[in-house]
């Protein structure tokens, strides 16, 4: 089996910017990909492999345009085909679930700022196929790391 989730853009409420072509990098069982925001910064996507799953993130070097009161950071992750995801009553994990009967976790969302400062953040959908994660970064100190985890469920 084979899972795909693309990073569609980052923005405030359902206002996604899309993100220009990744640059890959590599170090021992890290792996990055480096996008720049339209506006200004960038987005780091990573990837480490660890005993207790896969553990992805993101880390913005700042706010990807003005913030607006009341809306959360969003990143919009797209499934691949065959995929789809149901977010817990509490938006703190999800499952993902494919037609082959395959099922993984992603949960263990945790949100920090510069200041090490933990921020609220929650998953939900946009249907079936795409994860959205939500950030109240009100007050946040950029770079800002969103970091969930995939773990295999039998």
């Amino acid at each position: 089996w084979r899972l795909g989730m693309t990073l569609l853009g980052v923005g405030y409420g359902t206002a996604d910017q899309p993100l220009g072509p990744a640059t890959l990098r590599a170090a021992g069982q890290r792996v990055e990909l480096l996008r720049q925001m339209p506006t200004r910064g960038s987005v780091t996507e990573w990837y480490v492999n660890r005993p207790n799953g896969l553990e992805q993130g993101f880390t913005l070097s700042e706010a990807p345009g003005e913030r607006r009161a009341g809306e959360p950071l969003t990143l919009s992750l797209e499934l691949s085909e065959g995929w789809r995801a149901a977010v817990e009553p509490d938006g703190q994990s999800a499952r993902l679930s494919s037609t082959g009967g395959v099922h993984l976790q992603y949960d263990k969302l945790l949100v920090t700022d510069a200041a090490g400062r933990q921020l609220e953040a929650r998953m939900a959908t946009a249907g079936d196929g795409t994860v959205r994660l939500e950030v109240v970064d009100e007050g946040a100190q950029y770079p800002v790391t969103i970091d969930p985890t995939f773990t295999q469920q039998a």
